[in-house]
């Protein structure tokens, strides 16, 4: 689920760590770790001192009994996860390009990236760099070095790409909630408490929440087609910046320039993905949409 959160197979290997027991040893030497493993095991002891090399952990398997993992056994899993993720799931891969792709090039272009969510919002991401400035103070004989940040109107494109999927994905949970809240309304339902993409209510309309969310969140992404207007939206922002668009063998493509090298070039802009065949209409079914 972290993946279209730009997760990394640092991450990854976090995740997994954070969800298994230590095992007990002695004091036997188990450092086995290779150079693969290497700049891995170095952050995660710069981030979080909470584990060794040599640490084994129990991992269930099963059968209901357990297996040992080094931490060398855990980051290869880590690898194995994120080569495989897009293997299994093709149609992730489609999307996740388009919006990465899409954001670069506005990044390249220095538009702020904007879109209209189905709940009516405009949403603008722009991300500056900021530079630093250190205040060194002295204080009843102590010092203490103060750190500021400047904001520049240098677009930050590294952040920007990082970004997008996440702030895409909340803007579509933010509209999701709100539309069950204005359902509610109308329908007189209460209460309702959210949490971000949490709900709760007295447990006797438990039943009724949990199908009002699966309800709204069917709707969403049937009725709307966010890529579509997305898409346009992000046309239609390098249009009004005076960029160009030409259409070549029915593909469109604008004009990008590489400052390193001083030099233009033609910068295909990706096609809307095409949705899959999911039968939205399930996840009504679906025992896990909301726990």
């Amino acid at each position: 689920m972290t993946k279209v959160y730009n997760v990394t197979r640092y991450g990854i290997t976090e995740q997994i760590i954070s969800k298994l027991d230590k095992a007990k040893q002695d004091d036997e030497d188990t450092d086995i770790i290779d150079s693969i493993a290497s700049d891995i095991i170095g952050g995660l002891k710069k981030k979080k001192d909470f584990f060794t090399k040599k640490d084994i952990y129990i991992c269930p398997a099963k059968d209901g009994s357990t297996v040992n993992l080094t931490i060398k056994d855990i980051i290869k899993i880590s690898q194995i996860i994120d080569e495989k993720i897009f293997v299994l799931f093709p149609s992730l891969n489609t999307i996740y390009d388009y919006f990465i792709r899409m954001t670069k090039i506005t990044a390249e272009l220095g538009i702020p990236l904007t879109w209209i969510t189905p709940a009516g919002m405009k949403i603008t991401q722009h991300y500056l760099k900021t530079k630093q400035s250190y205040v060194a103070s002295n204080f009843a004989g102590r010092r203490k070095k103060i750190v500021y940040r400047e904001w520049t109107n240098i677009m930050n494109k590294i952040k920007q790409n990082q970004a997008c999927i996440p702030n895409i994905i909340h803007s579509l949970d933010a509209t999701h909630l709100i539309k069950i809240i204005l359902k509610a309304i109308d329908d007189d339902f209460s209460p309702i408490i959210t949490v971000h993409d949490c709900f709760g209510t007295h447990p006797n309309k438990m039943g009724e929440l949990e199908f009002r969310v699966k309800k709204e969140f069917v709707l969403l992404y049937t009725q709307e087609n966010f890529l579509d207007t997305f898409h346009n939206r992000i046309i239609q922002s390098i249009l009004d910046n005076k960029h160009a668009i030409i259409t070549e063998d029915g593909k469109q493509f604008v004009f990008l320039y590489d400052s390193k090298i001083d030099f233009n070039y033609k910068e295909e802009i990706p096609s809307i993905p095409k949705l899959g065949k999911l039968d939205l209409e399930k996840i009504i079914h679906s025992k896990y949409m909301i726990n």
